[in-house]
């Protein structure tokens, strides 16, 4: 019987780090059937159909990690039986060990895994059949069947390690270690705890460091992310895997865990050693800055204690990833504003405001079902971002959604976060990380003028010495026909965002998809001249202005910076598709070629060339000559903007000596 494990497509990863769980199920599989790791976290559902037909596997397994994943997880589920008659399809994961008989009842599932997966997998395999194997949930003529619970794997030093070399992980910037599995605090919020039993167990320091240092060897990551729901449960071990960093010298990478802010308290001086071992992030759940809030959520923490563990990664340069919830029993919007306040008065570098949500398998759930307060059972509302509780006031969503933007799209948190400051250069990188992260979940997506106008205004405040010192001289008025119908002028004088003038006409008019314009002028990603090319984007207005203005946004993109861990995808630029796809449906550029420049008065098309194939196309950043100079005229760069890829194809391949 041979197996697929899919990690399933997500809308919009936040950060792409998906396939740890799956490894680990499938460790416990590979001696006894072939399998497969599909991380297909930043892919599509058609991607996963094309390695089902591919591989044609027996079964499938996907990964179900959260409430607003499940009809998503079930189209994905039908779509694979129907692309493979036949295929039997498993869940497991967080979520899925809540709601085993909603799944199951939706006829796309044929067994659930609940709880922890290795070792149901692989009875599950080897017996061919659900009945029996503990941990497995099934329908048996239309009855949902509850196998008695799994018990946990004893001792995890002797737990199989994950089967990464089953993952593609060229493109991975963030390897997962695990060091401990569990928890022991009851946060009436949480699952860590439930999912695991109401247990801890950990696995020693020597052992932890000795798969960090064969993670090192073999994939050199940028960030390795500790997955403990809390690693710093038992403070000395967390300690001591810090010194064996040091000692074996793995502290030159990034390392990024989550911790509870009063184990700093029990070791003053953890968060110093922590920085010696190139800890660079720590993800806090700090909550609240109200102590009855706390207390409410059964946080066992004080305020007290949230202020100086703060206070404490602060004077070490750690990065702080805070989470914060609002909208506790008895909380008003006036005391809910009250703990943005103080996420402010923290200066947390990157935090996330959340509502407190009875998600599946918590106690707050199985109170909130007992008294009968939920409002709906639809799973896509539970994203902690939607009120699903009556005792909750409705307004609390927009309060949440204003926080999240209020506090990212400050030119103060721009300026003091994103740009590099001595010795903490690191934090900037993970600030425009958890930034592009937080703009592709939706978290602070512009959805107004004003959201607009802050984030750009904050964009062009980042790099203002530099576009008024490269941009002197330039003014323009821009009108940008933002989605769903947002009006939205930049008025740049000496290269400057300044506030726009009442009645000012515009000369150049921006307009676009939602996707490109969300790509180009929010997360950044998208360069300016090539989306033109492409027709991703349409520009209008006199030729030379127009070209002005591309060349200012695309500055603006580079000296903000903000993907700037990974190079730049180039073969998934859709001018860069277009380019390649076109020539290759004629005749090849010249192999020995590696770039060509065309010039059209003092604006410059870089043409990057890779064995006869473009690798890149936008403007030139250096003014470096390429292999070949071709100047064109007004009337036929001007042919090219606005979805015009033919003819610039053409005139590069007839001007090269080749044809289309």
């Amino acid at each position: 019987m041979s197996v697929l494990l899919i990690q399933p497509p997500e809308p919009q990863p936040a950060v792409p780090m998906g396939g740890y769980g799956l490894s680990c199920v499938a460790a416990y599989l590979e001696d006894i059937t072939p399998v497969r790791i599909l991380d297909a976290c930043d892919g599509t559902i058609e991607g996963v159909l094309a390695e089902v037909e591919e591989f044609a596997p027996d079964m499938a397994g996907i990964t179900l990690l959260s409430a607003p994943s499940v009809y998503r997880i079930l189209e994905l589920a039908r779509r694979i039986k129907d692309c493979r008659p036949g295929i039997e399809v498993v869940l497991g994961g967080n979520t899925a060990t809540f709601i085993p008989e909603y799944l199951l009842q939706s006829g796309a599932i044929d067994y659930v895994v609940r709880g922890e997966g290795e070792l149901t997998a692989r009875e599950l395999i080897q017996r061919a059949s659900p009945v029996g194997v503990k941990g497995v949930s099934y329908l048996e003529k239309g009855r949902v069947v509850h196998n008695p619970p799994r018990e946990l794997i004893a001792d995890l030093n002797e737990k199989r390690p994950p089967a990464r070399h089953l993952m593609d992980n060229s493109r991975k910037l963030v390897h997962i270690v695990e060091s401990s599995r569990g928890c022991v605090y009851q946060c009436v919020y949480c699952t860590a705890s439930s999912f695991y039993g109401h247990t801890w167990r950990k696995r020693s320091p020597e052992n932890v460091v000795r798969e960090i240092k064969q993670l090192m060897d073999f994939y050199a990551p940028l960030f390795v992310f500790f997955a403990d729901d809390s690693i710093a449960i038992d403070v000395p071990r967390l300690r001591r895997i810090c010194e064996l960093i040091i000692e074996e010298g793995l502290q030159n990478t990034n390392y990024m865990v989550q911790a509870r802010t009063d184990a700093f308290e029990r070791d003053p001086e953890l968060a110093a050693v922590m920085a010696r071992a190139g800890v660079r992030c720590v993800l806090l759940g700090i909550e609240s800055g109200n102590q009855d809030s706390l207390n409410s959520m059964k946080k066992g923490n004080l305020v007290e204690k949230n202020n100086r563990a703060v206070e404490m990664l602060r004077r070490q340069n750690i990065f702080i990833w805070g989470y914060f919830i609002i909208g506790t029993e008895n909380e008003s919007p006036q005391a809910a504003w009250q703990t943005f306040e103080y996420a402010k008065s923290l200066k947390i570098d990157s935090p996330v405001f959340s509502l407190f949500t009875p998600l599946p398998g918590t106690r707050l759930y199985s109170r909130a079902k007992e008294e009968n307060s939920l409002i709906t059972d639809d799973y896509r509302a539970y994203d902690c971002h939607h009120v699903v509780t009556k005792n909750m006031p409705l307004e609390m969503e927009e309060i949440c959604r204003r926080m999240n933007k209020e506090y990212f799209f400050r030119r103060e948190y721009l300026e003091e976060h994103m740009r590099p400051q001595p010795g903490a250069e690191m934090n900037a990188l993970l600030a425009k990380i958890f930034w592009t992260a937080a703009l592709n979940t939706g978290n602070i997506r512009p959805s107004s003028f004003q959201d607009w106008q802050a984030m750009l205004g904050g964009y062009a405040s980042l790099a203002r010495e530099f576009l008024t010192s490269r941009f002197a001289g330039y003014n323009a008025t821009v009108a940008i026909e933002l989605p769903a119908g947002i009006p939205c002028r930049l008025r740049i004088v000496n290269g400057e965002l300044r506030e726009v003038e009442p009645g000012e006409e515009a000369e150049v008019i921006v307009r676009g998809n939602e996707s490109a314009m969300m790509q180009m002028l929010a997360a950044m990603t998208l360069e300016p001249l090539s989306a033109c090319l492409a027709g991703e984007v349409n520009v209008s207005g006199p030729l030379e202005q127009v070209l002005d203005w591309l060349e200012w946004c695309s500055a603006l993109q580079a000296e903000v910076a903000l993907d700037p861990v990974a190079a730049v995808e180039t073969e998934g630029s859709p001018a860069v598709q277009q380019f390649n796809r076109l020539v290759q449906e004629g005749e090849a550029l010249p192999a020995e070629l590696t770039s060509v420049v065309i010039r059209f008065g003092r604006h410059q098309l870089l043409v990057d060339l890779r064995q006869g194939l473009v690798t890149g196309i936008g403007p030139v950043r250096e003014n470096t000559p390429g292999d070949r100079e071709l100047a064109v005229d007004a009337a036929e760069f001007s042919s090219w903007l606005n979805g015009g890829m033919e003819r610039l194809v053409a005139y590069v391949a007839s001007s090269l000596g080749g044809r289309v």
